[in-house]
């Protein structure tokens, strides 16, 4: 928001008494409730602020020397704001919140000399607040072609107070004056103040854990979820906006923005940009796009740093692809920072320290790594070699992501394909430009560098084609399938999958070598086994992670069961609404926005004998991007005698004959992809009609055609095999009143409370019996004779634990028939008919 300044005519000032201030400054006062903090340091100017209990006669006196203050601003150089509750004149600019009697005050300092360090103190009158010493003290910015390294620390998410954040902090501190040089700025990569931003939380999370810092380091935060809660960047107030000034009008070099939730400034030769992703409008014609695009269109800067809370991309605490802030941002920003050449993208919200390789055009929904991946080596001098970029800003010559909310805690959910590094510790980042190479480390809070790449721009780097099989954070998927009784059959897929890649196997947990086996294709498991597994492509040049995987025999059940994953990159596809098939497309699902109207999931080598009976079945899903909205899906399947592949030809999944019989699901919302599973309703009945069929034959695919409306992206093979699409059927060859009527029934009596007995008896029945047509029965018999059998009256009791899907278990109170007296010899049985 614009800084009001109140003007003071202070008389007791004169020049009289500069000498004598500047030998014997006087003790400090105790009123000093905030600051000093550097800000908003251009090449010829700076900002100071702090904040005092109760008003003062502001004054600072600066200069070239800590022992020679010689230069001073004055009241009328300042802006001054007051607590909300102070009766003040009306013209006087309230802060939004403050402890009663609360004077902030923001000195402009004008008119300095380029890259120069000045000195400061701040007055109460002849009163020293603060500084007069070496560790008060700012630098003005460089001109774009110095000479000299430049450094600045990153961090997000670190406004707790608690002692990792204060580890991290002292271990930048230390490493920074260990090796030199010192930082140019700090950027915070916002939630500086949990839980809420609000101003008490500023203050004890922020600026007394980081005083030492802020009064000599000029500071560029972004605001982040957590500030948002208290301030407002499409208002510009709120606690967050009182406590920095920030060059809305342009100030420190860049488009004027006309707002301090998002702006420009440069530093050096870096053109650094910082957005508002928390509350300000992400759509390709809102006014940060389009303040953003202007910014870079007349950016000339040999390098381009952008920042912001939420990130483009990540797996950590969030989830890039199932968060509207973070996937808007990748799907928006991201395309103009990369057409205008943007070298390094920051962030933080998710808490966990991950870096990306040299990427261009990630901006889909889900994420995946084949094509936008122009470098996947390691980027560190000493491993797979730096970055390396043409001299100045070129569009599309890649750009390197890094998420660092790891301010003060870390943990992670899982891997994401684009990423080089992932580290669960509390750090922080520090990064030095020195002439062409850029140089990107994190810190850990034991000191240690945990992470390091560099980027050089030198002379003019050859466009390069995106990888198709970069290298990824995965191993090679463990895939089981489960269609014998009793056996495993293991399928192991290369993750990229490269068509030059070998996997190397174990099957008894050693660690796999290139000596180890070489997998070739399915493998039958009869007993239990620890898989290791890693793959080797581009001639050697790429090696993957290990994946491993505990292989547990599967369970002989009540009847026999089928676990088939979707096996083949031909096997799932998505149609249109015009009817255009993928075969081979990175989501799998319905997608109204998008016109995907229908998707089919095709399953292979169904070992199930024709006639038989399908007890129950659905399929799993494990979802790959969010989806909200209401959903109405019609499962069907299909009827082709055999099931062929999909293939990409018009309306080749809607065109197919299909069942009579469907399912009506709603699927509930997907919010945490990668996560959790979704089932659908039953499929038993259309799975019979199609096993019925007379062309039906054992080993047949079984294909399914889904279509409705909504928002639902599934897992496809293409993205990750390991996280497909799942069928389990649990069969058997007997028809269902034979079924049925094979089981048996438990008798057992009981003494109630009126000292009676009473007769129970219980048994499995067929969840799909009533689709067959059965009826089951209980009768009677004094004697066993023919004709002497009736049928006895019988009340649940209650349940019983499921034999397993398709069976439900009951417990029923049999009224033996009037006359039969207890004591007698009486018979049961159980009995089950069909229509």
């Amino acid at each position: 928001m614009p800084r009001a300044s109140l003007f003071l005519l202070l008389t007791v000032l004169v020049a009289g008494h500069a000498a004598s201030l500047r030998a014997n400054p006087p003790v400090a006062q105790e009123n000093l409730s905030r600051g000093p903090m550097v800000q908003l340091t251009t090449r010829s100017s700076a900002v100071l602020v702090w904040r005092t209990v109760g008003p003062t006669i502001p004054l600072v006196r600066y200069g070239t020397s800590a022992a020679d203050l010689d230069r001073v601003v004055l009241p009328v150089q300042m802006a001054i704001r007051v607590s909300p509750e102070l009766a003040a004149p009306p013209e006087l600019p309230r802060l939004s919140q403050a402890p009663p009697n609360t004077y902030q005050y923001e000195a402009y300092f004008s008119g300095l000399s380029e890259d120069t360090v000045y000195y400061y103190g701040i007055f109460d009158g002849d009163d020293l607040l603060s500084g007069c010493s070496e560790e008060f003290h700012f630098r003005t910015q460089p001109a774009r072609d110095t000479a000299r390294p430049l450094r600045f620390w990153v961090v997000g998410d670190s406004g707790t107070g608690t002692p990792p954040q204060i580890a991290a902090f002292n271990a930048m501190t230390q490493f920074v004056a260990n090796e030199g040089p010192p930082l140019d700025a700090f950027l915070h990569l916002g939630d500086m103040a949990y839980n809420s931003g609000l101003d008490g939380e500023f203050q004890a999370k922020f600026f007394d854990i980081y005083a030492s810092l802020l009064r000599n380091t000029v500071t560029w935060p972004t605001m982040g979820n957590h500030e948002g809660r208290s301030s407002s960047g499409l208002l510009g107030i709120g606690p967050y906006y009182d406590a920095f000034v920030l060059p809305r009008n342009g100030e420190a070099g860049g488009v004027p923005s006309g707002s301090e939730a998002f702006y420009s400034f440069d530093l050096g030769p870096i053109h650094f940009v910082c957005l508002n992703s928390h509350d300000e409008e992400r759509s390709q014609v809102g006014r940060m796009a389009t303040w953003l695009l202007n910014d870079l269109t007349q950016n000339d800067s040999d390098w381009l740093i952008a920042f912001w809370h939420h990130p483009p991309y990540t797996r950590g605490t969030h989830i890039s692809d199932a968060e509207d802030q973070l996937i808007e941002m990748r799907e928006v920003m991201m395309p103009i920072l990369e057409g205008h050449g943007v070298d390094l993208v920051l962030a933080g919200h998710s808490h966990i320290y991950e870096r990306s390789m040299l990427l261009d055009g990630a901006y889909a929904t889900p994420t995946t790594s084949a094509g936008v991946i122009l470098d996947d080596g390691d980027g560190h001098p000493e491993g797979d070699g730096a970055y390396r970029k043409s001299l100045h800003s070129h569009p599309h010559e890649g750009t390197v992501a890094v998420v660092a909310g790891h301010g003060r805690g870390a943990a992670r959910i899982g891997l994401f394909p684009l990423h080089r590094k992932s580290i669960v510790e509390v750090g922080s980042v520090l990064l030095d430009l020195a002439g062409d190479t850029m140089t990107v480390r994190m810190i850990n809070q034991g000191g240690t560098i945990r992470d390091e790449f560099q980027i050089i721009k030198r002379g003019e780097v050859a466009p390069r084609t995106p990888l198709a099989d970069p290298w990824s954070p995965f191993g090679p998927a463990l895939v089981t399938a489960e269609r014998e009784l009793g056996k495993t059959e293991l399928h192991v897929f290369a993750n990229p999958p490269a068509d030059d890649a070998i996997v190397y196997f174990t099957l008894d947990g050693s660690e796999p070598t290139t000596a180890s086996a070489v997998y070739s294709g399915p493998i039958e498991l009869s007993r239990g086994a620890t898989v290791n597994a890693f793959s080797v492509w581009r001639g050697g040049e790429r090696v993957s992670p290990v994946s491993s995987k505990v292989i547990v025999p599967p369970v002989v059940g009540f009847v026999p069961h089928l676990r088939i994953p979707i096996l083949a990159s031909e096997d799932d596809a998505t149609e249109s609404d015009l009817g255009m098939v993928d075969v081979t497309g990175l989501a799998v699902g319905i997608d109204s926005s998008q016109s995907l109207q229908a998707f089919g999931l095709r399953f292979r080598d169904l070992p199930i004998p024709p006639g038989a009976t399908i007890v129950w079945s659905r399929v799993e899903f494990i979802p790959a991007a969010r989806g909200l909205e209401l959903a109405s899906w019609t499962v069907r399947a299909d009827l082709s005698a055999p099931s062929l592949p999909f293939t990409t030809s018009i309306e080749n999944l809607t065109a197919r004959p299909l069942t009579t019989q469907e399912v009506i699901w709603s699927p509930a919302g997907w919010q945490r992809p990668g996560l959790f599973l979704d089932i659908t309703a039953d499929l038993s009945g259309m799975i019979e009609e199609v096993v019925h069929d007379p062309a039906w034959k054992s080993g047949d695919a079984l294909t399914f055609l889904f279509s409705g409306t909504g928002k639902r992206l599934t897992v496809p093979f293409d993205l990750d095999p390991g996280q497909v699409p799942v069928l389990r059927i649990w069969y058997h060859e007997l028809d269902p009143s034979s079924l049925a009527a094979s089981v048996t029934p438990t008798v057992e009596t009981e003494i109630g409370l009126d000292g009676l007995p009473r007769l129970f008896i219980s048994f499995p029945k067929l969840s799909a019996g009533a689709r067959h047509g059965l009826t089951y029965y209980v009768e009677g018999s004094p004697s066993l004779l023919p004709g002497s059998w009736e049928a006895l009256g019988i009340t649940v009791n209650r349940f019983l634990p499921s034999p397993g899907p398709g069976w439900y278990h009951l417990r029923f109170l049999v009224e033996p028939p009037n006359g039969a007296a207890w004591g007698e010899t009486y018979f049961l049985r159980f009995r089950v008919t069909s229509q």
